[in-house]
């Protein structure tokens, strides 16, 4: 989730908003497009104001972006208050981006070296938009829409089998919520990037061809909510498992549009997730796809 706005101002920007349960959570404020001096903030639970930046007298851009995952904290941006005049027109990115994903894509662990660090830093030590998705976005100019959460898979999640993406992909706000669907035809995307399979391991022996089959369902139904996307299944960031398997999957099914990227494997980061170095890597050879496919320049 994030907002942006532009206009004059002076002085402290502030935001009031309202924790509704869970942990603590994170947002990242980066102004001016400067985003090697974005800040990160806590909001703690509760209903409370907070100044996210101070600026001098001039015309900004204030961009908010939450870091930390929708299924262990929710925020609700009330208002933003700043002394000056605001510009209501922010520019639109030049591509649509959608990332559905896992951990990987929710940048956890992307802030710790260790291994094993304890779990109550999960939420400190992730960081979305670190991670290669926000990443890509960033190198291609575009607008993203992450869905995504730690644990989740295509039919079943490491830990809990009912946490699977497919379920919660149709929806708003899908895993506090499954009630308001999301209008799809009202946020196009032209390109959707799937990065799932990591925590559907447990299927790999007896029940693989449950879960090939659930990739082959899901992939058809993104399809059939996003027409004229291009569609980037990316895998193999921590296990190899279906690597195979998702490379001819993908070729088979017979989408022109549909392509399968694989990813060098990392583990060196929080939980045994990538690291920062491995997250740029990836935002690099997706990039480099996805400016292939829709022709797009990368920043620079």
């Amino acid at each position: 989730a994030g907002a942006s706005f532009r206009g004059y101002m002076e002085g402290d920007v502030t935001i009031s908003y309202t924790h509704m349960g869970g942990y603590s959570a994170y947002i990242r404020v980066v102004t001016d497009g400067k985003t090697e001096e974005s800040v990160k903030l806590e909001l703690k639970q509760g209903s409370d104001t907070a100044v996210i930046a101070s600026v001098e007298k001039g015309y900004h851009e204030i961009s908010i972006y939450k870091t930390s995952e929708p299924g262990n904290s929710i925020i609700r941006l009330h208002s933003v208050s700043f002394s000056g005049n605001i510009d209501l027109s922010p520019e639109k990115g030049s591509l649509n981006i959608e990332f559905i994903g896992d951990s990987i894509t929710c940048g956890a662990g992307i802030l710790t070296n260790e291994s094993s660090p304890k779990d109550e830093v999960y939420e400190r030590a992730g960081d979305a938009y670190l991670s290669f998705a926000a990443l890509t976005a960033r190198m291609l100019n575009a607008d993203a829409n992450i869905v995504a959460a730690s644990g989740w898979g295509v039919v079943q999640g490491g830990d809990n089998p009912a946490a699977n993406i497919p379920s919660i992909y149709d929806f708003t706000n899908g895993m506090w919520n499954n009630q308001e669907k999301w209008d799809f035809a009202a946020h196009k995307q032209d390109v959707v990037v799937i990065s799932l399979g990591t925590n559907d391991y447990q299927l790999a022996s007896e029940r693989r061809e449950e879960f090939l089959s659930g990739v082959r369902e899901f992939i058809k139904h993104v399809r059939e909510l996003n027409p004229d996307a291009y569609i980037i299944w990316t895998y193999g960031q921590i296990s190899k498992e279906y690597s195979k398997d998702l490379a001819k999957l993908t070729a088979d099914m017979g989408d022109a549009k549909l392509s399968y990227l694989e990813m060098p494997a990392n583990g060196s980061a929080g939980w045994g997730h990538p690291d920062r170095a491995h997250h740029e890597q990836y935002a690099k050879l997706l990039a480099q796809e996805i400016s292939r496919l829709a022709g797009t320049e990368i920043k620079r």
